[in-house]
């Protein structure tokens, strides 16, 4: 078989799940990962024998199957950096860097200046991480109900050698630590937000393989985390502290009153590059 052959294979496979140009996206990161080659050498060498072993063609058969290319490869792309991802962690998306720029661009968050953060969900640990990056007097924490994400961010953030307070915690239930009260500059999160009843008509490499605790809500509620993200700022936010998060863009109207009946103030919903509703910013009151 020839690489020709091979990419066509490859096409064939997953044909049936995306669209040309995510095959030609997951095809170019592939061969880069699995024959050390870039998309530019390969196509110069199309008639180059290549015989596909058992492991590469159970490759193949593991993405026609739908699992994501991130979890097979065990590793993503984020804000220009590499992650570690399993399937216990959600895969960071683009939209979630543009909550990253949306932070960096507000002036209440200068790189200079010494903030406190807290990341709930933090999941690879994505936004902690970039943020601990950027902030280089940051007092940043993250947190999540799973204690294998957890173990995943922490991987990340010591490749990079950063010193971010990961710690299991449920919001929804346990208690918030008393050093926490009054603390905190800036709350950031991506929690869940997708209601059950939506699952269906999720891509088939999302709702079989993703982590269902990182992206479902119940339908009767479908403001759960967000209410208590709400309750959870007017403890642990100083003054004039901020709330941004990642958010779904049919519920931008109940999730701004919401926020509302809190006292939060400087409500706002900012558009994504798909121009979606998809990043909230408020401030807690002075």
């Amino acid at each position: 078989m020839n690489f020709k052959e091979f990419q066509e294979l490859f096409y064939q496979a997953l044909t049936p799940l995306h669209d040309k140009s995510e095959i030609r996206a997951q095809f170019h990161i592939y061969i880069q990962d699995k024959f050390k080659i870039s998309p530019h050498r390969w196509y110069l060498d199309l008639n180059r024998t290549v015989e596909p072993n058992n492991e590469i063609l159970h490759d193949i058969s593991r993405l026609k199957a739908g699992e994501p290319i991130q979890y097979l490869l065990g590793r993503t792309e984020f804000y220009g950096i590499e992650l570690k991802v399993t399937p216990a962690v959600l895969i960071p998306r683009v939209e979630t860097e543009e909550l990253v720029d949306f932070i960096l661009s507000e002036k209440n968050f200068a790189p200079e200046k010494e903030i406190n953060i807290l990341d709930i969900g933090t999941g690879s640990g994505a936004i902690a991480i970039v943020l601990a990056m950027k902030f280089k007097k940051a007092n940043v924490f993250a947190v999540d109900i799973s204690q294998e994400a957890l173990e995943v961010a922490q991987e990340n953030a010591r490749k990079y050698n950063l010193t971010i307070r990961f710690q299991p915690w449920d919001m929804l239930s346990d208690s918030i630590p008393t050093t926490w009260y009054n603390y905190f500059d800036l709350l950031v999160s991506n929690p869940p937000y997708v209601p059950q009843a939506e699952k269906d008509f999720l891509h088939i490499n999302v709702k079989n393989y993703e982590p269902p605790q990182a992206l479902f809500v119940p339908d009767e509620f479908p403001l759960l985390f967000y209410d208590k993200i709400a309750e959870i700022g007017t403890k642990i936010l100083k003054n004039d502290g901020s709330i941004v998060c990642e958010t779904y863009h049919l519920f931008q109207d109940e999730l701004k009153a919401l926020f509302y009946q809190y006292d939060y103030e400087n409500i706002r919903v900012i558009l994504d590059m798909q121009n979606k509703a998809r990043i909230f910013f408020c401030k807690k009151k002075q």
